[in-house]
């Protein structure tokens, strides 16, 4: 606690940036604890900015992708949907293969 505001911090695990915000401590209830609708909205904030940052990540990911999936077949034009979304699926399978590769080998 700094003076009348209270220190959070959040590391956003899609770039691993850790980002601190000051807020004015709020009103406690008798038993000193948070008021439900308190702690939602801080946590719904919390949430928030994770959810933009990965967002924002999946984005760029994807948008390289998708520009080298164009660059393999020269660039010709009309094909940016089909590029950005086989460029979508390829981060999906990505994604899902190491865990499958993980389960294989940690079964005897």
């Amino acid at each position: 606690m700094h003076g009348e505001y209270q220190e959070f911090s959040v590391t956003t695990h899609a770039t691993k940036k850790r980002t601190s915000t000051r807020h004015p401590v709020p009103s406690h209830t008798g038993n000193s604890k948070l008021s439900a609708d308190e702690h939602d909205v801080d946590v719904l904030s919390m949430v928030a900015e994770e959810i933009d940052a990965r967002s924002a990540d999946y984005r760029q990911r994807v948008a390289t992708a998708a520009y080298f999936l164009a660059q393999k077949r020269g660039f010709e034009p009309g094909h940016e949907l089909d590029d950005w979304l086989a460029a979508e699926e390829q981060m999906a399978q990505t994604r899902a293969t190491p865990f499958r590769s993980n389960l294989n080998r940690s079964m005897p």
